[in-house]
């Protein structure tokens, strides 16, 4: 049961980690590390309809159509965050054969349950976070992207946490 535990607490400290690094950190703290460097800064993303909230890079543009938001770099790479309703990846189309998904779950630094499954070929990733609010009721936000880097990516999903 400890190595189970340690492992825990090892991702968290990852994934805390991932998000200071790539989504930035505040000021002060940044400063006290190096204050000659200015760290990524990031942009919230609050849904109250959602009951979320979750971190983005600044420089990155955000599209709501009500169904799903997309986050985009100026370079094409996006990640999509929208309803879902299974923890199950969705199945290939009939008579399509793909790789089996390398999936896990773990717990979020804001005490999230996420299902995270990788494309062993195409690299793409997708995150299930279940999320429930104070009073109870239970949803999930799937996150979503095909970027093979998945540093941007992990660190949006450890950023998730509920609102308000």
């Amino acid at each position: 049961m400890d190595g189970i535990v340690r492992s825990r607490d090892l991702m968290r400290l990852i994934a805390v980690l991932y998000c200071a690094l790539v989504l930035g950190v505040p000021a002060s703290v940044a400063a006290s590390a190096d204050p000659g460097r200015q760290a990524p800064a990031s942009k919230p993303f609050v849904s109250v309809k959602w009951g979320s909230r979750l971190d983005y890079p600044a420089e990155w543009s955000m599209e709501d159509d009500g169904n799903e938001v997309t986050f985009r770099s100026e370079d094409g790479r996006s990640i999509v965050l929208g309803r879902n309703g299974t923890d199950s990846p969705s199945e290939p189309a009939p008579g399509r054969r793909t790789a089996k998904r390398d999936c896990s779950t773990t717990t979020t630094p804001h005490d999230l349950t996420a299902i995270v499954c990788v494309d062993p070929s195409s690299k793409a990733r997708r995150a299930v976070l279940v999320m429930r609010s104070r009073d109870g009721v239970e949803s999930r936000l799937a996150v979503s992207t095909r970027d093979r880097d998945p540093r941007i990516f992990e660190a949006l999903v450890s950023s998730v946490r509920r609102y308000p």
